[in-house]
């Protein structure tokens, strides 16, 4: 039997935890800071969960809005794994300080490149 619907109705969505690894401050408009827990890091986007009006809400907002010199990672996640078309960076906390991850990460955006967490 052909499955006749579009591919992408063929998808079943499927519930997944976001697990945050650090935590930074969003420039929105206006001058509006607002803080922001990072799920995700893609090309050209970063993915957050932010508290709005009582709830929790995931939000996806564009590098270029985030605050990098002020951000923290959580104490659980030991360091990042970054992606970029031609090799895989990994820094861990221990090894190069948190500091020097931040620039990895804020250089990482720039080129567009993807970053994962190391637990």
């Amino acid at each position: 039997m052909i499955d006749r619907r579009p591919f992408w109705a063929r998808w079943k969505a499927s519930r997944l935890e976001a697990r945050p690894f650090a935590l930074v401050i969003l420039r929105g408009a206006e001058g509006v800071r607002t803080r922001a827990h990072i799920t995700g890091i893609g090309r050209g986007w970063v993915s957050v969960l932010v508290r709005r009006q009582e709830s929790i809400r995931c939000e996806v907002w564009p590098p270029s809005c985030v605050a990098w010199d002020h951000a923290e990672l959580f104490e659980l996640c030991r360091g990042v794994e970054i992606e970029t078309e031609e090799a895989t960076h990994r820094a861990e906390v221990d090894d190069v300080g948190e500091d020097r991850i931040w620039r990895w990460i804020a250089r990482a955006v720039e080129v567009g490149a993807t970053v994962e967490p190391l637990w």
